[in-house]
């Protein structure tokens, strides 16, 4: 069998490791994780290799040419723009001929019996096989819902917590079939998980998982990155890695030398110099060509080809090739040094710092932030769909809030609004001049709510707007994207990711204010409805509630002090809550319900919802024929948000609600009525000694025989 391996990577999330080269020619005890992939395939049968190459494609080819000294037989296909992962391997659609192919990525590691899955693929006469494996932090990775055959019953792409189902994920291997080829498009951007594997879905074509025994790592990250080492130093993962064992958990090319102090385990590779009176491991890697001087210690850290000073201590890290620590400097844990930096005496880089190739810190340097050029943390760690909570000046200060503009620089036009107090004009301020600085245009609107704000940026075409909120000394930034839709995983990826990176652009972008964005959401939420003169009240304060009034008013209802129905918006204007004529009180899920009955009543045929929306909603498109849509982050395989915004929009919803009301003749009341009872369980689980996707999977497929009593 012939393997294509996808080979094209950055590795953004990986940097500074990754800084200098493709991420699959990532050091990993002293060889490039390709090599060891390449050497994978090739004891698992494969001859023949076609390596997708985009980013740097000149350090993989210079180093493996054709192949011929590992074995295999390797030719390149090199991208002149990315392709996506299908795109790369329609382009070689000449290599696998008329037989089944694996496609495998050249940047994970894996011990996989692939002989296994091939005999899977062919007993099924599959289309495609998906190399499936459990994972307890599914977050980062592809779900996949499969029957009790293994064929495919749907994907979740990179998913939040409240929309994983299994903590089954995608490993990025695949067999298929050379008919497959004909679904990719030539030419452009596709990917697997995104648009061909729900493609092939949709066409009803044979499409199966096989879930895989054994260990896989997407070395991602330098948490990921250190937790493999680990695994290949206590022999939980088999690696053939280069020398041989001194003992049985000491590696090292030659002996260890006198009054060196190993505590294992221990790698060491060629040519490395040890002074007497350093101690070395636990859990150490020292790589090819590095240095340890007398009395430093390292733990749990790899160095790999770097020179540590006299009564250094590294606990935890990533030093990569070519550093020198000066005596005396500390390296917390989880730091990560670039190729290339050089610190002074008795310096001390904190924990999760990272310091991008050829930095220099001075003698007595305490560094406490990531270091790329200039002072400012970029960790940040969005909640829910595109949602950033935080102290200012504490959590979200505003370099933070300059990084965050200038990693959304990409989009071009950046849409910015900001209310509740000074510390949130500030940091809008700031995120203003990012997005500038890099190159794109930013709009700042006088909206005085999110729902308002993003609504706007949907209407100008702006493809990610940010709405920021003060409350007391805390902000919340409120990120959108596309069509004023919640952010999906991938742009808030793109966003943490674009933070690592100075700005390219050397023009600055334009600041546009625009104003009246508020009174141009109540006229729209209130266009077309003649309600008659029903009256109704409003019970909530704030801006968002007035603009509830408005728009009420203006659609034609009597608005009181104390009627019912009574309405009230939160959550930015998100978030409906009412009660109805009989005094009863309605939640976001049961007026949810309400708005999609009347859109079926109207004749609506697909609903499309968010995945936490209620089961009931399956059952009152069914009796109607129609077809409820679980999607993720606004978006779904066909496209964005296609049932309008009274789903999603508290004044939208109850303009909705009190239009069919006056149409029909009927009550709030009515409208709850014509809803089948339904009720929402809530539990704690304990997820101390199992990992939460599994949980979480085993209460998705068991929820159905639930009943609620």
């Amino acid at each position: 069998m012939k393997a294509i391996m996808m080979a094209g990577g950055k590795g953004t999330r990986l940097r500074p490791i990754s800084c200098d080269e493709p991420k699959p020619m990532t050091e990993f005890f002293d060889r490039p994780i390709m090599e060891y992939m390449i050497s994978y395939l090739r004891g698992h049968g494969v001859e023949g290799i076609r390596a997708t190459l985009c980013y740097l494609p000149e350090v993989i080819m210079d180093r493996f040419g054709d192949g011929g000294s590992l074995g295999v037989s390797l030719s390149y296909m090199v991208e002149d723009s990315p392709l996506g992962t299908a795109g790369s391997v329609k382009a070689c659609s000449d290599f696998p001929g008329n037989e089944d192919f694996l496609v495998i990525s050249g940047d994970c590691l894996c011990d996989f019996d692939l002989k296994g899955a091939i005999a899977f693929h062919r007993e099924k006469k599959a289309d495609a096989t998906i190399v499936l494996t459990r994972c307890d932090e599914p977050l980062e990775y592809g779900l996949v819902s499969t029957d009790g055959e293994g064929r495919i019953l749907g994907f979740t792409e990179k998913p939040d917590w409240g929309s994983v189902v299994t903590d089954l994920v995608n490993t990025g291997i695949y067999i298929l079939s050379p008919e497959v080829l004909e679904f990719i498009p030539g030419n452009r951007n596709f990917d697997f998980g995104k648009d061909l594997f729900p493609l092939l879905l949709r066409e009803k074509r044979k499409l199966y998982a096989c879930r895989a025994e054994g260990r896989w790592y997407d070395i991602g990250n330098p948490q990921a990155y250190m937790a493999c080492c680990r695994d290949v130093l206590d022999g939980v993962f088999s690696l053939p890695i280069p020398p041989s064992r001194l003992a049985d958990r000491i590696f090292a090319s030659r002996p260890i030398p006198q009054g060196v102090k190993l505590r294992e385990p221990v790698y060491i590779g060629e040519n490395v110099s040890l002074e007497a009176g350093c101690t070395i491991g636990p859990y150490a890697i020292i790589g090819e060509g590095s240095a340890v001087a007398k009395g430093a210690k390292v733990e749990h850290s790899a160095v790999c080809g770097a020179e540590i000073g006299e009564n250094c201590r590294i606990a935890g890290a990533v030093i990569c090739r070519g550093c020198v620590l000066g005596p005396g400097t500390a390296v917390r844990d989880g730091a990560v040094l670039g190729s290339g930096v050089r610190t002074g005496a008795d310096c001390v880089v904190e924990r999760d710092v990272r310091v991008w190739p050829g930095k220099t810190l001075e003698d007595d340097t305490r560094l406490d932030h990531d270091f790329f050029g200039s002072a400012g943390r970029a960790d940040i760690a969005f909640v829910g769909s595109g949602q950033l909570y935080g102290d200012f000046n504490r959590d979200i200060c505003c370099d933070t809030c300059l990084r965050i503009g200038a990693a959304t620089a990409r989009f071009e036009r950046v849409a910015v609004a900001w209310a509740g107090g000074p510390a949130a004009g500030c940091a809008a301020l700031a995120l203003e001049a990012g997005i500038c600085s890099g190159g794109a245009e930013a709009v700042e609107t006088d909206a005085d709510f999110a729902s308002a704000h993003s609504h706007a940026a949907a209407n100008l075409g702006i493809p990610l707007s940010v709405f920021i909120r003060q409350e007391d000394a805390s902000l919340q930034l409120g990120f959108f994207g596309p069509g004023g839709l919640p952010l999906d995983k991938q742009i808030e990826r793109e966003i943490k990711n674009g933070m690592s990176e100075a700005p390219e652009s050397k023009k600055a972008g334009e600041l546009i204010r625009i104003s009246g964005v508020t009174e141009a959401y109540v006229s729209a939420a209130s266009s077309g409805a003649e309600c008659g003169g029903l009256k109704l009240s409003v019970s909530g304060k704030g801006a968002v509630n007035r603009a509830l009034r408005r728009a009420l008013s203006l659609a034609g209802c009597d608005v009181r002090s104390d009627a019912l129905p009574s309405f009230r918006a939160e959550n930015e204007g998100f978030a409906l809550y009412a009660v109805d004529e009989c005094g009863r009180e309605l939640g976001p899920e049961e007026l949810l319900a309400m708005v999609v009955t009347v859109e079926l009543s109207s004749g609506a045929k697909d609903i499309y919802v968010p995945y936490s929306a209620p089961s009931v909603l399956d059952s009152i498109a069914e009796a109607r024929d129609a077809v409820i849509h679980r999607v993720e982050g606004g978006k779904s395989a066909d496209g964005p948000f296609a049932a309008g915004l009274a789903l999603r929009d508290a004044c939208f919803a109850a303009v909705r609600l009190v239009r069919a009301m006056s149409e029909h003749s009927c009550s709030l009341a009515d409208i709850f009525d014509r809803v089948p009872r339904f009720a929402i369980s809530e539990s704690r689980v304990d997820v101390s000694n199992t990992g939460r996707a599994r949980v979480m999977g085993e209460l998705s497929s068991g929820y159905r025989s639930a009943s609620l009593r």
